[in-house]
């Protein structure tokens, strides 16, 4: 998928999400991109289910911090 199929928030929850593993040395939780991103858990898993519908991310089951990186 091309990068311009994302809308401005799901590029942001991407790039947050890049920099968060980067960090933490593994997958963010929603609430760690919610608290960077300033909006609430819901709306943060939102966005990484989208990505992960796009192909950005995948699902890790019955995992705590439950998406990694496609």
């Amino acid at each position: 998928m091309k990068p311009d199929e994302l809308t401005v928030r799901q590029k942001e929850a991407l790039e947050v999400f890049k920099c968060l593993t980067r960090d933490l040395g593994g997958p963010p939780s929603s609430v760690d991109v919610a608290d960077t991103m300033g909006c609430d858990r819901r709306e943060a898993y939102t966005f990484l289910s989208a990505l992960e519908r796009k192909g950005y991310l995948k699902r890790r089951a019955r995992k705590g911090h439950g998406f990694t990186l496609a």
